[in-house]
């Protein structure tokens, strides 16, 4: 019976290539859509808990008003700092000349350019962090106060912002796709409606019959999601390659998450598909 599903199916498609491929589309745009979303609300949430972990301030110096030594000799007493360290301006050049290498163009730039000392700061407890660096943006002769979990908000927010407008934006794909799963499967049945009659007639059962569209739009709707499936993979591999040996690295999901997130897309995709046709097909073969 599988083979006579297969070679249907094939004759089928073969005869309606334009909607078969807009199906095969959405369904692919629907799911990379959904994938990326779902895939992004998983980094970010490993980003902020690194971020929310890191125990580092690091304090810019206002040379004019005050000292780099100064300041970190009246910080180094406080409860909260568990190891302070100074950079100068001397030192960041140094370590400016490493990586600029052969590009001193850069470098006299940023030596003209009125860098400040930084004090950096490890604390006991990350947690207390905010409240350390709002006390310290209030101390005389620090012009600013950077730490990791300062980002966290920002990096919240255009999370929330993606998946407001990536929820919107899926969910047209999945009207779209859906619907073009229905009206390809209704195109089919229009066409093959005589031949339906007759396998009815010579006694076929309609849930054999039913199920060659079944599996006509399982096959459609398979096509799309193993194309997504294999685009987000190589996608999510391009952005960890590029984020390789930056903090952002720390986006990095566990093998696991990806691939359980994968097959999730894959066998919704093939789901979708049945359901499509389960609505088109409930109905005509009915009244065949």
């Amino acid at each position: 019976m599988f083979k006579f599903y297969l070679q249907d199916a094939r004759e089928d498609i073969m005869r309606n290539k334009g909607p078969s491929f807009a199906t095969i589309l959405l369904v692919f745009l629907f799911l990379t859509m959904s994938g990326i979303l779902l895939l992004v609300q998983a980094s970010v949430k490993n980003a902020t808990d690194f971020l929310t972990s890191q125990a580092k301030i690091k304090i810019f110096v206002d040379d004019q008003i005050s000292d780099a030594n100064e300041i970190a000799n009246a910080l180094a007493n406080k409860q909260f700092v568990k190891d302070i360290s100074i950079e100068t301006k001397a030192d960041t050049v140094y370590k400016m000349k490493q990586l600029l290498q052969n590009r001193n163009y850069l470098l006299d730039v940023f030596l003209e350019s009125n860098y400040p000392d930084m004090i950096t700061i490890e604390t006991a407890d990350p947690s207390q962090i905010p409240l350390i660096a709002e006390q310290l943006k209030e101390m005389k002769g620090i012009s600013d106060v950077i730490y990791a979990q300062g980002y966290v908000e920002q990096i919240v927010q255009l999370s929330q912002n993606f998946k407001k407008y990536g929820t919107g934006l899926m969910a047209l794909l999945f009207l779209t796709s859906f619907f073009s799963i229905i009206m390809t499967i209704n195109l089919m049945l229009y066409q093959n409606q005589k031949s339906i009659r007759i396998k009815l007639l010579l006694g076929a059962k309609p849930i054999h019959v039913r199920g060659q569209y079944l599996f006509e739009a399982w096959l459609l709707s398979t096509m799309g999601s193993i194309l997504a499936g294999t685009s987000l993979y190589l996608f999510y591999s391009f952005i960890l390659s590029s984020f390789k040996e930056t903090w952002l690295e720390q986006l990095e999901l566990p093998n696991l998450i990806l691939l359980t997130s994968i097959v999730a897309i894959i066998l919704g995709g093939s789901l979708m598909g049945v359901m499509g046709s389960y609505i088109s097909t409930r109905r005509m073969i009915k009244h065949a």
